[in-house]
């Protein structure tokens, strides 16, 4: 940025006119792909303990010839729930990195456009004008590399969500009030 600046200010502008518009984009993709994570990691998790409960008590759903029906609510209603919630999250990321890629684009193109009317006039070298669209490349790519980052973050940060939800969560068995704690123990159990 330094670089390009003490190069040339307008042609410096001209290729950050694309930053704003990155940036709402930015905040509009990131508050959506948090609640697709959240959905998706949310889907998983009742997919998972359906799974769990199904093959640990596997001789319970054939005593009471069960397996039909829960393979139905398996494949119909919690695939198909996982399934979607893992292509709307992946469809949101799918718009947005391409999106990234084309700002980045424009902003190449502005200069190119803006930079050439400008070496036409004999105001600003061949040289520079390409030099400048390097640096810019140089100045996306990070941009491109943080937003696949920010990606995983926001995926890592529903996963959290969802082990804190957890954590939080109230046991459902709790003592009675009038309970007496129970002094500590001493001794040994021998087994013979």
């Amino acid at each position: 940025i330094i670089i390009m600046f003490s190069m040339n200010a307008k042609l410096s502008l001209v290729s950050f006119a694309v930053l704003p518009i990155m940036v709402v984009a930015t905040e509009i993709w990131r508050r959506r792909a948090r609640e697709a994570y959240r959905w998706a990691r949310r889907a998983n998790a009742i997919l998972t303990a359906d799974l769990q409960e199904n093959i640990n008590g596997v001789r319970v759903v054939q005593s009471f010839s069960r397996e039909e029906a829960n393979y139905r609510r398996f494949a119909d209603v919690l695939n198909k729930e996982h399934l979607n919630a893992v292509i709307h999250s992946v469809r949101l990321s799918a718009i947005f990195f391409p999106a990234v890629d084309f700002l980045g684009l424009v902003a190449v193109g502005l200069v190119i456009w803006y930079g050439g009317t400008q070496v036409l006039k004999a105001e600003l070298s061949a040289g520079t004008l390409i030099a400048f669209t390097m640096y810019i490349g140089n100045f996306f790519m990070p941009i491109r590399d943080l937003a696949g980052r920010y990606n995983q973050l926001q995926s890592a940060m529903a996963s959290g969500e969802r082990i804190f939800d957890l954590l939080d969560t109230e046991p459902t068995m709790v003592d009675r009030p009038d309970t007496i704690e129970m002094p500590p123990i001493k001794g040994h159990v021998r087994f013979d």
